[in-house]
This record gives structure tokens, sequence and C-alpha cells, in this order.
């Protein structure tokens, strides 16, 4: 992600950069309806194995 910054606060990112880690991270959560009520219908194994292969 680039954005233009004027060079003196460009400096200042840089620097702080060079001397921390920095980067970028997405998490997505996701929420399955009646996942309980899946679990309960196929079993704590199959219901487990479906949820867990949900992408």
């Amino acid at each position: 992600m680039n954005v233009e910054l004027p060079s003196q606060h460009r400096e200042r990112v840089e620097a702080f950069q060079r001397q921390h880690r920095t980067g970028l991270l997405t998490l997505v959560f996701t929420d399955l309806v009646d996942s309980v009520a899946l679990r309960r219908q196929l079993g704590d194994q199959a219901g487990t194995s479906l949820l867990q292969a949900h992408p």
C-alpha cells in the first residue's frame, strides 16, 4: 500500500519501519448459522469435520 506523504513524513515513517517490524494483517471471522444444531444432527465428530472444512 503506497500512500503519498510529504517527504519529511515519509522519512519519519521509513525510519520507524526500519526500527520496528511492521506489516499488514487481515483477519476474517465467519459464523455458520445453526452450527450447534448441525453438530447435534450429524454428531460431534462429523459435525466438527464439516465445520473445520468450512473455508
